[in-house]
């Protein structure tokens, strides 16, 4: 239980990043698919809209087409009666010929100024019949009759759908044609034509009808004209769609949507008179919800796959970025925890490097200490020797002063103590001088004071085996150090670099007691810099170690007890204090195997601060 609650808290990172990352893809999608949607339904109506265009501009083609036969028709009847034919035979086989060319009229009348019935022709199974004169009628009361009368010559005035004639036993609808019969000025009538319009309608009907589509027709004030519901047509226009009939109010042509689908319409004049008072009609084309529901709801389904697909992969990736981040995180964690464990490592490793210069220091004293024991041995023994032998004779000429002096003994003792007088004096001033450049010696190496020194005088104080070297050594020593170079430098740790180069010679050139040969040279390197090389015949460095010898804790005899500090120590004694350069050459095998150093220091070291 303890595990899961640690793995539930570790994971809580995750799950804030998670959300993170999450909420921008999702962000995105709830504001693009409903974009892309708009745009892709668009798309998707674009054809139906283009056709919806089509239908609307040939059905308004085939109403302008079928109207202006009917005009042509009642203009050239009104022209011919007015021409003088009144009702004479020849008006009437007009009108009879008109009436069944075609067979288009219903029926084809002249109505005089009365309203009565002077001709009239009707069709009925397809055959024409002129009605008789008990048969004629008045039509002053008529509707159309009533509109026309304000008709004047060339004028056409369209009255409508009707829905049959009296006594027919069919009630097709029809469509009435007015224009005025005009004898010059003088009126005489109505030529009143009455199309069949069913194949109108059929025609206007079958428009779009293989895609679905609906097609409507209306007059001014919004009454149906032609409604697909055969005769079951809903209320006015106004009233069953208000929004629709508000935008045909203000819109000649348009397109508007509403739950039942996308509504065309186009506004025309059936009189084609803009000075009649003919109030227009409207076609209208609708593209049915139905028939775009079926195609939409596919794409609309296949982009919320793609969309769920897409918000998935989009959840997948936010999850592998938070889980990687919070990777990234803990690895930064480990490395800060890392770095930090290897800085204190490293202070460490500085503080060890530290005591082992100090040590390295107190045991390169500590020889030198034993060198002037042994140089100190001599002059002090001399001094002992010559004290000694004084003694003695001070003692022989008690003796003799007791047995009685003579003179030639007396002269004998004086002469044999002003020797040894003379020996003890220069022996203990050798001492002397001895524990004097030992105690400067000291101090440089504590101190690490700067001064100005004699190179040469340095370089032999600096390690008592300078001074005498051992006979029995199988390595020889030779000494090239030119006198007179003075500098002003720190002589301390230049003595400890000599040190450590000559005993780096000792240690690594000459394994196994192999016999060879060290020089120490010192010469002038222009007027302000000085060049020390410490060069020896031994086996060499190996090529892949000689790139690192100044690395701090790289050594070959790491087993012997070696610290790889001694040479790095030297580098930053040289390049950091003493403000020089050190190089180092090796070659291995052969006559010429061995390793040369190589210091240029200057004359007067920088002004800084010796670092510690």
């Amino acid at each position: 239980m303890t595990r899961l609650l640690q793995a539930a808290r570790a994971l809580r990172p995750v799950r804030r990043r998670l959300l993170l990352f999450f909420l921008p893809w999702l962000a995105i999608f709830s504001i693009g698919v409903p974009l892309v949607w708009q745009e892709l339904r668009q798309s998707l109506e674009q054809p139906l809209l283009r056709a919806q265009a089509d239908f609307l501009d040939q059905g308004t083609q085939i109403l302008g087409r079928t109207l202006a036969t009917v005009r042509r028709d009642a203009t050239f009847l009104a022209q011919m009666l007015g021409g003088g034919l009144g009702d004479t035979p020849v008006a009437t086989k007009l009108l009879y010929t008109v009436t069944t060319n075609g067979g288009n009229y219903a029926q084809t009348r002249w109505v005089d100024e009365r309203g009565d019935e002077r001709i009239r022709i009707e069709l009925r199974d397809g055959h024409a019949r002129i009605a008789g004169a008990a048969e004629l009628r008045n039509e002053a009361g008529a509707a159309y009759f009533v509109d026309a009368r304000t008709l004047t010559a060339d004028q056409f005035h369209v009255a409508g759908f009707g829905t049959g004639l009296p006594g027919a036993p069919t009630t097709l609808p029809l469509l009435r044609a007015v224009t005025p019969v005009m004898d010059g000025e003088q009126r005489r009538g109505l030529v009143v034509l009455d199309y069949q319009a069913q194949r109108l309608l059929d025609r206007l009907g079958g428009l779009g009808r293989t895609l679905d589509f609906n097609t409507f027709l209306v007059d001014h004030q919004g009454r149906w004209l032609m409604h697909p519901g055969n005769g079951d047509a809903p209320a006015a226009l106004p009233v069953a769609r208000p929004a629709l009939w508000t935008q045909i109010g203000g819109q000649a042509r348009g397109l508007h949507r509403d739950p039942d689908g996308i509504w065309a319409h186009a506004r025309f004049s059936p009189a084609e008179d803009a000075d009649n008072g003919q109030r227009a009609w409207t076609l209208i084309v609708q593209v049915p919800e139905g028939v775009l529901a079926p195609v939409e709801s596919r794409w609309l389904l296949m982009l919320a796959l793609l969309s769920a697909v897409a918000l998935i992969a989009a959840f997948w990736l936010s999850a592998r970025l938070a889980w990687s981040v919070h990777q990234v995180e803990a690895r930064s964690a480990e490395l800060a925890r890392a770095n930090t464990e290897l800085e204190r490592n490293i202070v460490n490793l500085r503080a060890l490097q530290a005591q082992l210069a100090r040590a390295d220091k107190l045991s390169s004293l500590g020889l030198m200490v034993a060198g002037v024991a042994h140089e100190l041995n001599t002059p002090l023994g001399s001094a002992l020797m010559a004290l000694s032998t004084a003694r003695e004779g001070v003692a022989t000429l008690e003796a003799q002063i007791g047995t009685g002096l003579r003179k030639s003994d007396l002269t004998s003792f004086l002469a044999t103590s002003h020797e040894g007088l003379e020996l003890a004096h220069r022996a203990v001033s050798r001492a002397a001088d001895l524990v004097r450049r030992f105690k400067q010696v000291a101090i440089d190496r504590t101190t690490m004071e700067r001064r100005s020194f004699d190179l040469a005088e340095v370089i032999v104080d600096t390690d008592h085996r300078l001074h005498r070297w051992n006979p029995g050594s199988p390595v020889s020593l030779e000494l090239k150090l030119a006198p007179g170079l003075q500098m002003e430098s720190y002589p301390g740790p230049l003595g400890q670099v000599v040190t450590n180069l000559l005993d780096n010679a000792l240690t690594h050139a000459f394994p196994e007691q192999r016999p060879g040969a060290i020089t120490l040279e010192a010469v002038a390197e222009g007027p302000d810099h000085v060049r020390i090389t410490l060069a020896d015949n031994g086996v060499g460095i190996p090529a892949d170690a000689i790139e690192r010898v100044f690395d701090p804790f790289f050594t070959t005899r790491r087993h012997a007890g070696g610290t790889g500090l001694g040479l790095h120590v030297t580098h930053q004694i040289v390049t950091d204090l003493l403000g020089g350069q050190i190089e180092v050459e090796s070659q291995q095998g052969g006559a010429s195997s061995g390793t040369r150093f190589s210091l240029l220091l200057p004359r007067v070291a920088p002004p800084h601060a010796p670092a510690h």
